[in-house]
């Protein structure tokens, strides 16, 4: 979500509700030089303890739409401007009517009117649901007359229900003849006649932020929202703590924002849950929290939805509470100031509302233990000081984390990102690889081979390409072709040949590697210039003859070599008769990431490996390409070293496959997903700490939260989550072609709360 300047500008606030109110000042004072406020003439006093010294309070007689325009037109005479509308009100009435104003202002943040518009349609909803293949009842639309008509034919029961009233009001549930009465007595408006669907509702409330849903909180099905506001319900009994049912409640709560053309907002979404087939039915949608259940969050979990929707509508980002697990099995832990004493609640009225004396007092839970055994329990503070009130719900906070254990989110049993060499064939590639006939490759009568080398020299804008068994054999024979032994490789110590091929490159090379040591791998010319000036130079003195690069820099977590820096070191080894090679393992991540074409990457070098059996998911092979003398100079190191391959058409079909599948959507969807791991680390291990995410791999250093990897390592695997041990006390993901975005979400949330533990008892 792009923050706008709103400097020295004015925010209007359609106010109703006031629960959130003490705050709004703290949240935009910084941003705004001036609040103003339309509300009913009965709220103008409440309104006035809010505004500042200057700020203006319109009222309005009724919710018309016509009112508000007045209100605004008065105050942007004032003002001169209008910079936001924001809006502190759960009616959807009033949400349209700040979109419809922000578009006859020309104000471009908050909630478009396209979308308020849908959102009130409940019409509308259903036939977008269906066009974008988000499962909902069957339904029809019908006047009053036709509804008579089609009951009559339709066998019960079945879900009559308004058209455009807001939440449950005039829906009826007409189950027998008998109900069929009710149909008389209804207002000639339009309805809809719906499928009835026996089962379970479900409610959910959160915030959506560039079309990703950041928070969220899921209910089972309340009665009224004002047995929230007078306490008759305890929030602990409504949450759904079940880990599969909120995964899948994410993931479309995700698609129906994203498809609805939601970008940023607070989101109050009903489901069904089907209990024939077990399947969630998309039942409606609103631009606002849901009734009565706003004040609970604030006190439970820290999260002021209406604040936050009054936050986004001007146009400042949403502040994203972590969640941990806990919150779900039941009570909060809530100790005295002197920490003497632990109380456990699941819902308190706000201070100086009412009084409670504490139901259930308890000791405090060892270290790490799970809450769920107490989740019937509940108690209330018995003081109304608000202060004291909220350094407990802080204090509570705190100790969530340190007895936090979390639950998986996945309903998958694992989500392997230990590497993208784990990717397996879909059914597309493994048809190609049956369908094509097959010749001897070592005499060249191989034709899918013969078609893929020629597609990959092409690829990279080379004369010629030789398909290798493997990404360190393509190493080793570009080693042997561009030198001799006795000369030197100047090449960086974390790149593979080094870390990993050390011993091959001395034993079959028998090169010596004089090694620079840049920033994340990232060689520069000035590197290699110290580097090769660092010896001395002679006929009797190893001789520089290549410069071995790595682009992606696999043990920097993906670092891309840029195409400026590239472009400086060709120049540098055309300039003093060097070769230069770049080991392109990931090289398409690279391309990716520099958005950059292959061959415009390889240009920069004499020649190129890449590997097919990483990011593109081929179960086979890499490819060397570079001039015809190359070529024709590593077939015999292939046959040296023992590469020749004959019937391995079967393979190139694979790699042919996966060049032909559209890669570049495939390796940006991986990248965003590496992000995506990347952004929740972030919300809970120090920056410093996550190496910088520009492809498929995130490095995490876990000094000073784990003396142990094999502790988190452990604890992710038990959720379904697999990483890899990496160097020193560092552990690796890497997204791939077989993770999808429900997975790298529900895997992302099992990262970030695993990491919260450990960070929290550090």
């Amino acid at each position: 979500m792009t923050v706008q300047n709103v400097s020295a500008s004015t925010l209007v606030v359609l106010m109703d509700s006031y629960e959130s109110s003490r705050t709004l000042r703290d949240i935009t004072d910084s941003v705004f030089n001036h609040i103003d406020f339309i509300c009913f003439k009965k709220d103008s006093e409440r309104v006035a303890l809010l505004k500042e010294k200057d700020g203006i309070i319109c009222s309005v007689d009724s919710i018309e739409y016509e009112q508000y325009v007045a209100c605004l037109n008065t105050i942007k005479n004032i003002r001169g401007s209008i910079s936001a509308i924001a809006l502190s009100s759960r009616k959807e009435t009033l949400v349209k009517i700040a979109a419809r104003l922000r578009a006859n202002f020309n104000i471009p943040i908050g909630t478009r009117d396209s979308v308020a518009t849908l959102f009130v349609d409940k019409y509308e909803m259903k036939k977008r649901a269906i066009e974008v293949d988000i499962r909902t009842s069957a339904m029809v639309q019908a006047t009053v007359e036709e509804a008579i008509l089609l009951i009559e034919k339709t066998s019960l029961p079945i879900v009559l229900k308004l058209r455009n009233e807001t939440g449950s009001k005039g829906v009826h549930i007409l189950r027998s003849n008998e109900d069929l009465k009710i149909i008389e007595q209804l207002d000639p408006q339009d309805y809809l006649i719906e499928q009835f669907i026996d089962g379970e509702t479900y409610r959910v409330d959160g915030i959506v932020q560039n079309q990703q849903v950041q928070f969220f909180v899921v209910f089972h099905d309340y009665p009224s929202c004002f047995d929230f506001f007078n306490s008759r319900i305890n929030l602990a009994e409504l949450l759904v703590s079940d880990p599969k049912t909120r995964f899948e409640v994410e993931a479309i709560s995700n698609s129906v924002v994203k498809e609805f053309g939601y970008s940023n907002g607070i989101f109050h979404l009903e489901l069904l849950k089907n209990k024939k087939d077990g399947k969630f039915y998309f039942l409606e949608i609103a631009a606002r929290p849901g009734g009565g259940v706003a004040r609970k969050l604030m006190v439970k979990f820290g999260v002021d939805l209406m604040i936050q929707m009054i936050r986004i509508d001007s146009g400042l980002n949403p502040e994203i509470v972590m969640l941990p697990e806990a919150v779900y099995m039941g009570g909060v832990w809530v100790p005295t100031p002197d920490r003497n004493r632990t109380f456990v609640f699941d819902s308190i009225n706000l201070p100086g509302k009412h009084k409670y004396k504490t139901l259930t007092e308890i000791e405090a839970p060892p270290a790490g233990k799970i809450m769920q055994e107490y989740d019937t329990i509940s108690a209330y503070f018995s003081s109304n000081n608000e202060a004291l009130v909220k350094q407990e719900v802080t204090q509570c906070q705190q100790m969530l984390k340190a007895t936090y254990r979390s639950t998986a989110v996945s309903n998958k049993s694992v989500v392997d990102l230990r590497s993208d060499t784990l990717t397996l064939q879909n059914d597309g590639m493994k048809n190609a690889m049956m369908s094509v006939s097959v010749g001897d490759a070592a005499y060249g009568e191989d034709d899918t081979v013969n078609q893929l080398e020629d597609y990959c020299a092409s690829f990279f804008g080379k004369e010629a390409a030789l398909l290798i068994s493997t990404g360190t054999m393509a190493n080793q024979i570009a080693i042997r072709a561009h030198t001799k032994p006795g000369d030197e490789v100047v090449t960086d110590a974390s790149y593979h040949i080094n870390y990993y091929e050390s011993a091959q490159t001395a034993a079959i090379g028998g090169v010596t590697l004089n090694l620079t040591h840049a920033n994340r791998g990232l060689i520069t010319v000035n590197d290699i210039q110290n580097a090769i000036g660092s010896k001395p130079r002679g006929s009797m003195y190893a001789k520089p003859t290549l410069i071995f690069l790595e682009n992606t820099v696999n043990v920097s977590g993906g670092a891309v070599l840029s195409m400026d820096e590239l472009r400086a070191i060709k120049a540098y080894a055309d300039l003093h008769s060097l070769i230069v090679h770049i080991d392109g393992a990931r090289l398409l991540n690279a391309c990716i990431a520099s958005n950059s074409r292959p061959h415009e990457v390889a240009a920069y070098a004499d020649s190129v490996g890449m590997c097919f059996t990483k990011g593109l998911g081929a179960p086979f092979g890499a490819v060397l390409a570079g001039s015809r003398d190359f070529i024709e100079k590593i077939k015999v190191y292939r046959k040296w070293f023992g590469g020749t391959l004959h019937q391995v058409g079967y393979m190139a079909a694979s790699a042919l496959y996966s060049l032909d599948e559209n890669w570049e959507a495939i390796f940006k969807r991986d990248h965003e997903h590496a992000k995506l791991i990347e952004a929740e680390l972030l919300k809970v291990v120090p920056c410093k700490q996550v190496s910088k995410v520009e492809t498929n791999i995130v490095i995490v250093d876990l000094n000073g939260i784990a003396d142990d990897k094999s502790l988190i390592l452990d604890a992710m695997k038990q959720q379904g989550v697999l990483a890899l041990p990496w160097n020193g006390n560092t552990i690796r993901f890497v997204t791939s072609r077989n993770i999808s975005r429900d997975e790298a979400v529900a895997a992302a949330a099992i990262i970030r709360n695993v990491f919260l533990n450990f960070t929290s008892n550090h």
